[in-house]
């Protein structure tokens, strides 16, 4: 039963984009040390939270069947992770509308972790600080905290260091059309990481090489594509073949900038007002079938 004089909140839950995925190297604590331009998008998952006075436990609901519902989700993760430090006298179900594809690169199970800690926290006797909120998204996972902000920003360490981009960079960034695809298939985060462990020091960027192109790109105010690029891709192209032929194919066919997010398999594409949508839609969905997820959004 629900809560008397209770409601329902509704709390919107981005994709995002990396622009710029750089790795520089790996840290004492097995993770990697990495730079990286990101953006949120329109586009993403939708949560609806509603307190319950009959249930001792949170409970999620998701209509992705495949997807796993139970305590090791990040939702339920998060919220307990928010009640250890700000208890709350009751639970909630979540109901979960899943729009971003698992294993796609996009931070969807990052971004509904963080929704949930801010629906936590308007229903929290005494809310939570920015910091604290923070802490907990820290703990969370490495794509968490860049989704307490709903901008553009930079990312640094293991995704805990934000740097926030000139009021003039996001406002040329604001509304830039992006075109979402993926074939149907997942890429882990933990296995593209193990690459890099694997080829050893030399697969690592420069940090001071990328901090100097960022700096460059923010200060002489260059269009975005001049900043785009992900050490992902030698990683991932090696073993799925069929993203590299996509992704050239879209930059040289339609001129358009195009590149893997995060470790994949999505990848995005920045499009202009004449781009020929449904000739790029055709295309795409005639290398991996007219189920193919593709998505026109726009950056925040």
């Amino acid at each position: 039963m629900q809560l008397e004089n209770s409601k329902e909140i509704e709390l919107s839950s981005p994709a995002k984009i990396n622009l710029l995925l750089a790795v520089t190297g790996k840290r004492p604590d097995n993770y990697h040390n990495l730079i990286s331009l990101v953006a949120p998008l329109r586009f993403g998952d939708t949560l609806w939270m509603t307190p319950l006075d009959t249930e001792k436990t949170d409970r999620l609901e998701c209509d992705y069947p495949q997807l796993d519902c139970g305590d090791q989700n990040l939702i339920l993760r998060a919220a307990a992770e928010y009640r250890d430090i700000n208890p709350i006298p009751y639970s909630f179900n979540i109901k979960l509308k899943k729009r971003i594809p698992v294993g796609s690169g996009l931070g969807g199970g990052s971004s509904n972790a963080v929704a949930t800690l801010r629906g936590l926290n308007m229903f929290a006797e005494k809310p939570l600080s920015d910091d604290e909120l923070m802490a907990i998204a820290v703990r969370l996972g490495s794509d968490c905290p860049l989704f307490l902000y709903n901008e553009p920003l930079i990312i640094r360490g293991r995704g805990e260091i934000l740097q926030t981009l000139p009021e003039d960079v996001i406002s040329a960034m604001s509304d830039l059309p992006i075109l979402l695809f993926r074939p149907d298939y997942s890429i882990g985060t933990a296995w593209a990481y193990h690459q890099f462990n694997k080829k050893g020091n030399q697969s690592f960027s420069s940090e001071s090489k990328i901090d100097s192109q960022l700096k460059h790109w923010i200060d002489n105010k260059k269009d975005i594509k001049n900043i785009l690029y992900s050490d992902m891709e030698r990683i991932v192209f090696d073993k799925h073949l069929d993203l590299p032929i996509v992704i050239e194919r879209i930059r040289t066919d339609f001129n358009l900038p195009c590149q893997l997010s995060g470790s994949g398999s999505a990848s995005f594409a920045i499009l202009s007002e004449d781009s020929p949508r449904e000739l790029i839609f055709d295309y795409i969905r005639s290398v991996w079938g007219d189920s193919t997820f593709i998505v026109e959004s726009s950056i925040i």
